[in-house]
């Protein structure tokens, strides 16, 4: 049993909703990239949960599959769009990205 005047709720997604409101507000961050690797059904669903958040936060959002992540001809990374991808939430290491480039 939890103590009085406890619950087992915390303000997780309260905080997460917050900082993206606070970065579109105050960085411009408009515009947010999310990504894992296809297969992964845990993964996705974690992902999804963010873009839900940043969603919630009225920041446009835009899934793809780090097997879809293309390289432009100046060495950034791009969508299935070809267009670049600015910020980038992934659930997958940036040496293992890297290497695979």
């Amino acid at each position: 049993n939890l103590p009085e005047g406890r619950d087992q709720f915390n303000s997780l997604q309260e905080k997460l909703i917050e900082r993206f409101a606070e970065l579109r507000e105050q960085h411009g961050f408009n515009y947010l990239h999310l990504a894992c690797c296809r297969d992964t059904v845990e993964d996705r669903g974690t992902v999804q949960y963010l873009q839900d958040c940043a969603a919630e936060a009225e920041v446009a959002t835009e899934f793809l599959y780090i097997e879809d992540i293309g390289l432009g001809e100046r060495g950034q990374f791009t969508d299935t769009q070809d267009q670049v991808i600015s910020n980038l939430f992934k659930l997958y290491p940036w040496e293992y990205m890297l290497r695979e480039v």
